[in-house]
């Protein structure tokens, strides 16, 4: 017996997700097969459906999941894939980017929470690639911006301390990237090459088999270590 027959993602999209996750024939850049398709061909009876939706940031995705009644919750996704391209700008002042930086966690935290109480889907959030071939920089002295690869270090290491208190997963962006190689894998900050969005969506669909949707058995669930303890 099937414990379900469909698996919906919803997308909160604040940079090029759409190319990286869907297929030329719904609306992505690059892919024949996007994630829909993939899924599909991976010899599940299930149906899959991927819906995208783009959004300003964590701020704005917070204030909905406080409204009456939250459009996320009404989607009812068996799991949410949440951009964090939008905190990026976040973090640009220099000088600021501890503060700037603990500014982020706490609201992703709160959305987090917010989706596990409202929604009861799982959690993935991409990291970001560390590489911006379009700014090489080689010294730090003068600058009036964090550089992209600054930022992105910063906030993948959160990510990571985030992972583990609030029980979500991490797309490993940076480490696929790394391994099918930047150079023909990364065409701008958070941009990313037909090689690029295939490595990503491998990465999606091993974490997604691992979680159990493509089985006929109980979903592993998402636990972090706060877990019934106040933070």
């Amino acid at each position: 017996m099937s414990y379900r027959q469909s698996v919906k993602f919803v997308v909160k999209n604040a940079e090029a997700l759409a190319d990286v996750l869907l297929s030329k024939a719904d609306g992505g850049g690059y892919l024949d097969n996007g994630l829909k398709e993939r899924l599909a061909a991976s010899g599940s009876a299930l149906e899959f459906d991927v819906a995208v939706e783009d959004y300003g940031g964590l701020g704005e995705l917070l204030e909905e999941l406080n409204s009456e009644n939250p459009a996320l919750a009404s989607a009812s996704p068996d799991i949410i894939i949440l951009s964090l391209a939008a905190e990026m700008e976040r973090l640009k002042e220099v000088g600021n980017s501890d503060q700037s930086l603990a500014a982020v966690r706490s609201d992703l935290v709160s959305v987090i929470r917010k989706i596990k109480e409202t929604v009861g889907a799982h959690i993935l959030v991409p990291n970001v690639s560390t590489l911006d071939p379009s700014d090489p920089v080689f010294t730090y002295h003068g600058v009036t911006e964090e550089p992209w690869t600054l930022r992105a270090h910063r906030l993948n290491l959160m990510l990571i301390d985030v992972s583990h208190d609030e029980g979500i997963s991490i797309i490993d962006v940076d480490r696929k990237i790394a391994e099918v190689g930047g150079d023909q894998a990364v065409t701008g900050a958070a941009r990313y090459s037909e090689v690029g969005c295939t490595a990503i969506v491998d990465e999606i669909i091993r974490i997604v088999e691992d979680y159990g949707f493509l089985d006929d058995r109980p979903l592993m669930e998402q636990v972090g270590a706060t877990a019934g303890r106040e933070s």
